[in-house]
């Protein structure tokens, strides 16, 4: 990220991110010095990274593809076709930050948390999550969520 995104080169990122993340896990703000009088500086917030972080990973988990290890099975006779319902919520949502809000709040409420994440891992549920990720898995009280950022030009379902 701090290469990526920032744009500083990656051996210094390199050292930057070695420490910030081999500090005390209880720090969730860290300021790096980037001059050497220290009047400029980088600040990394580390519960935002983490919550990211977890969020990104129960994502991948619920939304990978399976597969599995060896050679594919010959295909057979095919069974006819049935149709399972799923239990998840589906919920679609245009990446405007009113309806963001709104649907944070809900989530809030409901006790969001990442899908298949060990609870009790930094995880923040606001606006800023939900735009980081365009899928995201979510359990809570209402049963588990996806929910998905639709890009402006499609239409609504």
């Amino acid at each position: 990220m701090l290469n990526h995104e920032v744009g500083i080169p990656l051996k210094s990122a390199a050292k930057a991110a070695d420490l910030i993340l081999g500090g005390e896990p209880s720090t969730h703000r860290v300021r790096i010095a980037a001059s050497d009088d220290g009047s400029t500086g980088l600040y990394v917030d580390l519960e935002r990274f983490h919550s990211t972080a977890n969020a990104a990973l129960a994502s991948a988990f619920a939304f990978a593809p399976l597969k599995k290890r060896g050679r594919p099975k010959r295909s057979r006779a095919r069974k006819p076709k049935t149709f399972d319902f799923s239990p998840v919520w589906e919920i679609r949502v245009q990446p405007d930050r009113e309806a963001l809000e709104r649907l944070a709040l809900h989530l809030r409420e409901w006790g969001a948390y990442p899908r298949g994440i060990e609870p009790g891992l930094a995880f923040i549920m606001d606006v800023a999550t939900l735009q980081a990720l365009p899928r995201l898995a979510l359990s809570s009280v209402k049963g588990p969520i996806d929910v998905i950022l639709e890009p402006h030009d499609s239409p609504g379902i």
